[in-house]
């Protein structure tokens, strides 16, 4: 009984604690278009990515991609840091990977940028999602010790229904 009580209180703080969150900034609110189901144009039979807002107005992704060596998957989040007043891009990769990118709203799309400083080389990258209706574009860019960008990807992100 003991235990039923400490669990219905901590429930109800819990709860109590979500519905009292801050109303969403217009910067958090414009990340409500990466919510739901999502797959690759032309590979729908092996790409599924789902995103949720998550507590303190984040949105956190999960996807899994079916690869010969079996099942990859990584996750990410998306947010609006209000201190710096940018958005944020963090993602975790099946290789062990980690990437970080810091982004704006310009016009019409998210703009992210960044980059890996090693001792052999210093990586940048620029990746833009576009809202088309209700999909995403998506395209990344990348420059190896400051040469020319060149495209790494270029896809559409479709939403499942």
């Amino acid at each position: 009984m003991k235990f039923l009580c400490i669990f219905l209180f901590n429930f109800f703080v819990f709860v109590n604690a979500y519905s009292q969150e801050k109303p969403l900034l217009p910067e958090q609110e414009r990340l409500a278009v990466f919510i739901g189901r999502w797959t690759v144009e032309g590979s729908e039979a092996t790409y599924l990515e789902v995103c949720n807002r998550i507590q303190g107005n984040h949105i956190q992704c999960v996807s899994a991609s079916k690869e010969k060596n079996g099942i990859d998957s990584s996750v990410s989040y998306l947010s609006f840091s209000p201190l710096e007043k940018t958005y944020v891009y963090y993602g975790l990769y099946p290789s062990g990977n980690s990437r970080t990118l810091r982004g704006k709203w310009v016009t019409d799309r998210f703009i992210f940028e960044g980059q890996r400083i090693l001792p052999e080389k210093t990586t940048k990258w620029r990746v833009t999602i576009k809202p088309v209706e209700k999909d995403l574009h998506f395209v990344e860019e990348a420059s190896v010790d400051n040469v020319a960008w060149e495209k790494k990807a270029d896809f559409m992100y479709k939403r499942i229904q």
